[in-house]
């Protein structure tokens, strides 16, 4: 639950600064919002400064990804969204972040997503609509 905690938290940020939200903004809100964890308050600093000292590597979180999902194997239970994050934490294990602390996954999704550890992709703008509820969102990103 940890390691799908952060990565969708991961996905949310790297989406809302795609689409013009500010970082800390963003992350004001993951810390403070509804979606408010003890897990991303502890981990949301490193977010904010880009780095991951290990205080539970990647590699480890990934190796018990592994563990769960042959447990669930053997045990017939389908964990299709744990298998997901398995795989993005495997493929952030191999790009070289697995000595890295688990919160480092962010890196990873940002590779992916073209964000400030990405190569690829750019700001949306220009044509693209987004309807935003009225609240906490709209201010951020419409206000």
């Amino acid at each position: 639950m940890l390691a799908g905690l952060l990565q969708v938290a991961a996905e949310g940020l790297v989406l809302a600064e795609r689409l013009g939200v500010d970082r800390q903004a963003f992350l004001d809100l993951l810390e403070s919002g509804p979606a408010a964890a003890p897990l991303l308050k502890m981990k949301l600093p490193s977010w904010r400064n880009g780095d991951f000292p290990p205080q539970f590597q990647l590699a480890l979180m990934h190796k018990d990804l592994g563990l769960a999902l042959a447990a669930a194997h053997e045990a017939r239970v389908p964990l299709p969204a744990t298998a997901q994050v398995a795989q993005t934490y495997a493929a952030a294990t191999a790009g070289g972040l697995g000595h890295l602390d688990f919160s480092a996954i962010l890196r990873e999704v940002e590779r992916r997503g073209g964000g400030p550890g990405g190569e690829s992709g750019e700001r949306a703008g220009g044509g693209l609509k987004v309807s935003v509820p009225v609240g906490a969102w709209g201010a951020l990103c419409c206000g």
